[in-house]
């Protein structure tokens, strides 16, 4: 289908196309097995930088450490894993999810708290507990418009009757970790990820 300049696969057409990819795969496997020759089977992996910089290490190494299959990365959004699951294009994704697609087998790997993150020098540093009222009128790092992780926060601020101001639009953990440590706002992330030595990370626990 046309939309705009571009052609975007149907529902039928990335059915397609991941039966094309999955009957590659069988073929190559087919011949490996009966020659004992070809390249060894390879498994994609799609997901967003801050889980494969920050969730993911432990359980990549030990795949690698079996060396039974190639590794092969997509370092792609939500949307776009789901997508390259649909057609095919990954075996296997790790990304947010508020729901589950009817589509998507998922389990759960990890459940992580929401920590703000500021400059030290920055008002909030002098609280040793932080509450969602305390974020009133905040300037605020957040992904662009459309994200999970910002939809997320426009909804849960919302919810508690925030007020708040856009300071910057950022995509990543780290570049928003970044932008905070240089005194430009407020910054929500995974409490997984690591903090810049200058800056300060206080728990939202509501």
């Amino acid at each position: 289908q046309r939309q705009g300049r571009t052609l975007v696969l149907t529902a039928a057409g990335e059915q397609l196309l991941a039966f094309a990819r999955d009957s590659q795969r069988r073929e190559a496997e087919f011949v490996r097995d009966l020659t004992g020759r070809g390249e060894p089977p390879q498994v994609t992996l799609a997901s967003g930088e801050g889980a494969l910089r920050y969730l993911l290490g432990p359980a990549l190494r030990a795949f690698i450490k079996k060396d039974t299959a190639q590794l092969r990365i997509l370092n792609v959004d939500t949307n776009r894993t789901l997508a390259a699951l649909r057609c095919g294009e990954a075996d296997v994704g790790v990304t947010v999810l508020e729901s589950v697609p009817d589509d998507v087998s998922a389990i759960t790997l990890a459940e992580v708290w929401a920590n703000a993150v500021f400059h030290e020098s920055h008002a909030l540093a002098n609280k040793k507990r932080l509450k969602l009222s305390d974020l009133q009128d905040a300037q605020m790092i957040v992904p662009p418009a459309g994200r999970v992780h910002r939809n997320t926060i426009e909804r849960t601020l919302a919810a508690a009757k925030i007020d708040w101001r856009v300071s910057v639009e950022a995509n990543g953990w780290d570049l928003m970790l970044h932008l905070a440590n240089l005194g430009l706002g407020v910054a929500i992330v995974n409490d997984f990820c690591r903090i810049p030595r200058s800056s300060v990370a206080r728990r939202l626990r509501e």
